[in-house]
């Protein structure tokens, strides 16, 4: 019988043993990790972001931090070893560079017990604009450059060309005199034509670079003018009777009853 509860209590005492040890390995604590910039980001082709985070120890200290592009490394943050001094707590950044088609980075700290913990930043690559290129237009007064141009079909028209057809394309209407030049709403043309089409185009000036705007940049600007004063080297952003919405800087200015302008255009796709 003393045998038998020797036993039963070695047995018990194996069991306390074996469930305790079992709760150990299933209470290990991992490392965790903290995205500080956003998860999600929009931004230009042939760009770069920085991403920033956060990694902290769990019961056992920090040991590797790679980031991933897809299946791919990122060339220094392969398996990158964390320093001693930061194997508890682990913030830093990176700037990666983003191509032309969306794509995805994967963060991934590791412990010592190799316990993981993994996060991911999604990147979405605008489209870009499209280029219109250069146009020049010429004021009422001009005898040979035409004063109405169409986003659609991309082309300068003449008074003479205007047909009730042509006149609903126009989408600007260019006039000047000896002290100022302006591009009005086709409703705002002084031509029965364009104005019976009951177009309207709005304009306002932006502050961004023409020469690297973005669809971010037109997203954040609205044209609420149906008229608008122009200098030399103005960016002005406009939105078309058909909700087509760009982008012209005026690169040559003539301001006279006969002058004329030139602008370069683009267009969000």
């Amino acid at each position: 019988m003393k045998k038998l509860n020797l036993f039963l209590g070695l047995a018990a005492i194996s069991m306390v043993l074996f469930f305790n040890s079992c709760s150990s390995d299933e209470d290990a604590q991992g490392p965790g990790l903290e995205l500080i910039s956003d998860a999600e980001v929009t931004t230009a082709a042939n760009s770069s972001i920085t991403i920033q985070w956060k990694a902290y120890a769990g019961d056992a200290n920090l040991e590797f931090f790679t980031i991933t592009e897809g299946n791919s490394p990122i060339t220094g943050w392969d398996e990158f070893e964390i320093p001693t001094s930061q194997n508890e707590n682990f913030p830093s950044t990176a700037t990666v560079q983003i191509g032309e088609a969306n794509t995805t980075f994967t963060l991934t700290v590791t412990d010592k017990d190799g316990l993981k913990e993994s996060k991911t930043v999604t990147v979405t690559v605008e489209a870009g604009l499209a280029a219109k290129g250069s146009k020049t237009l010429g004021a009422g007064g001009n005898k040979t450059l035409g004063s109405y141009y169409s986003v659609s079909a991309n082309t300068v028209y003449l008074t003479a060309d205007l047909t009730a057809v042509i006149a609903s394309k126009v989408d600007f209407v260019f006039d000047a005199d000896a002290s100022t030049a302006t591009f009005k709403s086709p409703i705002a043309s002084a031509n029965d034509f364009v104005k019976k089409s009951g177009r309207v185009t709005k304009y306002k000036k932006a502050t961004f670079a023409f020469a690297t705007a973005t669809e971010s940049d037109l997203n954040a600007v609205t044209p609420t003018a149906e008229s608008i004063t122009v200098s030399a080297n103005d960016v002005v952003v406009f939105v078309n009777n058909d909700n087509v919405k760009g982008v012209f800087e005026v690169s040559a200015l003539t301001v006279a009853a006969n002058g004329s302008v030139t602008i370069d255009i683009k267009v969000k796709q």
